[in-house]
């Protein structure tokens, strides 16, 4: 079983936010698969797939970004996840707007829902594998404003057109991980991002 986890905020208020890409992500992949849900379990909204048959927890953590590992922790542990059950789907400052790049283990950058997550499943389980979209970082794009506050700006109906077709990629990247491998995937899409 795998647990696919989108990392974002709750509330009608976040929802086309920059920092909202894992749970847009989510959205798209419940849609493509048809997801069964949302169930409400251990301070989230979780959807259920079967994809290659094997079964696929969707999971959108309700404890807000800076508290995501609470719920996925308890999600881990529950379910006795190894590290390469787990795809974390998160927003990266340091990607351009719209690319995405898949990786595993590494740091946290300073992005809060990872250090949560990383506090929640314990060093042994810091190998998981990740799906980063890039928001950009408003230095690179002449912006004057905090990253914190650009992280909660809402996409604009441009930017959302070229974020549909961004999240379609992912989609695609997440059914060759499952479908071969997570190796695969990432020099396949890694490549495409360069």
């Amino acid at each position: 079983m795998k647990l696919i986890v989108g990392l974002g905020n709750p509330e009608p208020k976040y929802e086309l936010t920059r920092h909202n890409v894992g749970f847009l992500a989510i959205d798209a992949l419940v849609e493509k698969w048809k997801g069964q849900g949302p169930q409400k379990k251990f301070n989230a909204e979780v959807f259920s797939a079967e994809i290659f048959n094997e079964k696929v927890h969707l999971i959108k953590p309700q404890t807000y970004m800076n508290l995501s590992g609470k719920s996925i922790g308890e999600f881990f542990h529950y379910y006795h996840c190894t590290s390469s059950n787990l795809i974390v789907i998160h927003d990266d400052l340091d990607l351009p707007i719209f690319s995405i790049k898949l990786k595993t283990g590494g740091g946290t950058g300073g992005h809060k829902g990872l250090e949560s997550l990383f506090q929640h499943l314990g060093k042994d389980h810091l190998d998981f594998y990740r799906i980063r979209i890039g928001i950009g970082h408003p230095r690179t794009l002449g912006r004057s404003i905090a990253p914190e506050k650009y992280v909660l700006e809402t996409f604009s109906d441009e930017e959302c057109k070229t974020l549909s077709v961004t999240l379609t990629k992912v989609c695609e990247a997440i059914e060759l991980a499952l479908g071969k491998n997570f190796s695969k995937a990432m020099t396949e899409y890694n490549k495409a991002s360069e």
